[in-house]
């Protein structure tokens, strides 16, 4: 192997290392990166699901302490609150609302469903018996809050999630509900948007049935559609679990790393997404940086490699050259004296061992000489 065969394989030894490391190197990288999305995922779902805890823990004790002042007789069948009590009432809802961040509105309501009072004071002829959280409280004789879907409320005109608790009368039967509508905006929504969570990211709460409660960005024709992580239907996960995992949402079609966690006290799952492709445009810089790197390296040392080789065909083309003119006379190109004195040598030991003979022709040109010196050398050479 010669000088430049092992500069080439030495080159090109050197240019495959670098690949290999940048790539490698590469790999990496996303790996860490991947690693740090899902580390926020999850991080953020903390904290919505203490925020969101928060905030129906809230609505659950405004509501506990309304009922502490209502009486039974406010919700006698076929009567309604005197005037007087129902302004208590009110007064009464209005209160809690006004002590309680993210109420929009409190409503008490009898075992039809019919607005007794409401702290909006606009509760006449308001029904909420089509609500399926009040036939929720209706069917169970169970004290626990319940929490409805995204509904828009019919009195404070805004879009919400509806926290209500069942009345039971003294007979144990049901007696009503009273209700604390949590506003889309004001106990959720406004507070994600301080979240910096970059391009095409998710923040979204989806109920027992997997339906979105809340959903930010808000776009409202999706309240109520199916959420994003798979499995979280109709089976719940086990309280204060979370997880994260990766999911192409069939809303809008984008690939998410999702964290998500379930509440402590409440049947309700948060879930934060990062657009993959968002959370990776970093990453994917950096591999078109590697990328033409090492696509600059294979050009250099296909060049080298053309220029070396190209270097040897022209010494190969010289060399050759060179001895064509010291063993072949110029004019005629036919072999010279030195040819013939290389190669004789060879011929008579073939004769030898052949026992054959070798004859030399010598011949000569007498009176050139008068040629070149009446026309000139070209006219000789000619």
């Amino acid at each position: 192997m010669d000088r430049s065969a092992k500069i080439l394989i030495a080159i090109w030894l050197v240019i495959a290392v670098f690949a290999a490391f940048m790539i490698t190197d590469l790999m990496a990288s996303r790996q860490l990166t991947e690693q740090r999305i899902r580390g926020q995922a999850l991080s953020y779902a903390r904290v919505v699901e203490q925020h969101a805890s928060a905030a129906l823990d809230r609505a659950n004790i405004a509501l506990a302490n309304s009922m502490d002042y209502l009486r039974p007789a406010d919700l006698t069948r076929g009567k309604r609150p005197t005037a007087a009590r129902k302004q208590e009432i009110q007064d009464l809802l209005l209160g809690q609302q006004q002590r309680t961040a993210g109420i929009v509105a409190m409503a008490l309501a009898d075992a039809e469903g019919n607005i007794l009072a409401n702290s909006l004071g606009n509760s006449a002829n308001a029904n909420l018996g089509d609500r399926e959280y009040f036939q929720t409280l209706k069917s169970r004789a169970l004290g626990d809050p319940v929490i409805s879907e995204t509904v828009y409320g019919r009195g404070s005109d805004k879009w919400g999630i509806q926290v209500a608790r069942r009345i039971s009368l003294p007979d144990g039967s049901f007696g009503g509900m009273v209700v604390a509508s949590l506003g889309l905006a004001e106990t959720f929504t406004d507070f994600y948007s301080t979240l910096a969570l970059g391009r095409d990211a998710l923040v979204a709460i989806s109920d027992r049935e997997g339906r979105l409660l809340v959903r930010y960005p808000v776009i409202e024709e999706l309240l109520g559609k199916s959420t994003l992580v798979p499995g979280t239907g109709a089976q719940m996960l086990s309280r204060g679990s979370e997880g994260v995992t990766t999911a192409r949402s069939s809303l809008d079609n984008i690939e998410r790393v999702l964290g998500f966690r379930q509440l402590q006290n409440f049947p309700v799952l948060v879930t934060v997404g990062y657009s993959l492709e968002d959370a990776l445009s970093v990453w994917e810089m950096e591999r078109n940086s590697v990328a033409a790197a090492v696509a600059l390296a294979i050009i250099a040392g296909g060049y080298i490699s053309f220029a070396i080789r190209r270097s040897r065909s022209a010494d190969e083309a010289l060399r050759v050259a060179l001895e064509d003119q010291a063993t072949h006379d110029v004019l005629t190109g036919l072999p010279n004296r030195r040819f013939a004195f290389a190669w004789l040598p060879y011929a008579l030991s073939s004769a030898r061992r052949e026992d054959a003979k070798v004859a030399v022709l010598y011949v000569d040109l007498d009176g050139f000489k008068e040629v070149n010196d009446r026309f000139g050398h070209e006219a000789g050479d000619l």
